[in-house]
């Protein structure tokens, strides 16, 4: 497991957004990936939320009962906070 995955940065371009797992930021910690994402030229913010609440493209709910939260990625454009 690396910090990001091409997938992610896959969904990046596409969407704005990216999940990651409670596993991976805790292997690697939040500023780690941050730093990570920075290197391929994305500014990005890491928003913690409950698994339940996430869903993948089809709506359909992606929860892991062994991990207790998921992480979103998002850009942060200019003017955002």
């Amino acid at each position: 497991m690396k910090p990001v995955e091409k997938w992610m940065l896959g969904a990046l371009n596409k969407n704005g957004n990216t999940v990651l797992s409670y596993a991976r930021v805790r292997l690697f910690g939040i500023q780690a990936i941050i730093d990570e994402f920075a290197n391929y030229g994305y500014n990005v913010r890491i928003r913690e939320e409950q698994p339940d609440l996430i869903t993948d493209i089809t709506g359909n709910p992606i929860t892991n009962k062994k991990e207790r939260k998921c992480y979103i990625v998002e850009v942060i454009r200019n003017g955002s906070k």
